[in-house]
């Protein structure tokens, strides 16, 4: 079963060694020293930054990274996408990564965007659709995204993560599933049971029902404190790279999401 938590500092060693895997570093192009993640994936940890960096666990074993955010969060990114396709107000991005090599090619990658989707729509009820812009190279997330139910809506120059790649990427979309939490509704989940909650100020807390339970979450120290995958998802956006870096070339090949990571 796939897990979620946040990443906190202490699972920055691990993350040096996942950016530095050649299947990474081909479409992630991160810097890998402790400074260099800490300057990146720090400010989100501590709040000063609205975007969210997720560990996947399998198992309770780390293999991969999301990172979501509203695409309002990242204005110049929402620029590049908005000059090629409309991008609904409240639309959502995330990217991914699956770090150890071990588990590429086992289809954990679809799995882990079915499973943080899923969640998506429940943590940003307001979130009309996701959108993807993965670069044209990278055959293995872009065939990922189609796996997972996304379609291509446009193509068009975005500027590519890795200087190597020509400026090409395809656009995927997936908008929100009917049956998905709207705003106003409440999505209870706990680890006994999942259902509907009702609507704020209708009973929900005050009936005794538990609080919502998905990836917008405090900070959990165990795997099995959050809730798994439900086994179906509707849908989602992927999308560039959240973490400002400097850019370096980077040779070498490999599946890594909107860089992706595993499919």
């Amino acid at each position: 079963m796939i897990t979620w938590r946040r990443l906190s500092p202490r699972d920055f060693p691990l993350l040096m060694r996942w950016l530095a895997q050649p299947h990474v570093a081909r479409w992630w192009n991160h810097e890998t020293s402790a400074e260099a993640v800490e300057r990146d994936f720090g400010p989100s940890i501590r709040g000063e930054d609205p975007s969210e960096n997720l560990l996947a666990l399998l198992d309770g074993a780390p293999f991969g990274l999301v990172q979501r955010s509203r695409l309002a969060d990242a204005p110049d990114y929402l620029a590049e996408l908005s000059a090629i396709v409309p991008v609904a107000e409240g639309a959502v991005t995330i990217d991914y990564l699956i770090g150890d090599p071990g588990r590429v090619g086992r289809g954990l990658g679809t799995r882990m965007i079915s499973s943080v989707l899923d969640r998506t729509w429940h943590d940003y009820p307001d979130a009309p659709a996701v959108l993807a812009a993965v670069v044209a190279a990278n055959a293995a997330s872009w065939r990922a995204l189609e796996k997972a139910g996304m379609r291509r809506v446009a193509s068009g120059d975005v500027e590519p993560d890795n200087p190597v790649d020509e400026p090409l990427h395809h656009i995927y979309r997936i908008d929100r599933p009917a049956s998905a939490p709207s705003r106003g509704e409440r999505w209870t989940e706990t680890h006994s049971e999942r259902r509907r909650g009702s609507p704020a100020g209708a009973g929900g807390a005050a009936a005794g029902r538990a609080e919502p339970l998905g990836l917008c979450m405090q900070d959990v120290d165990r795997a099995d404190d959050v809730v798994g995958d439900r086994g179906e998802f509707g849908v989602v956006v992927l999308g560039h790279h959240i973490a400002h870096r400097p850019r370096q070339p980077c040779e070498g090949v490999g599946e890594v999401g909107p860089r992706f990571g595993g499919h």
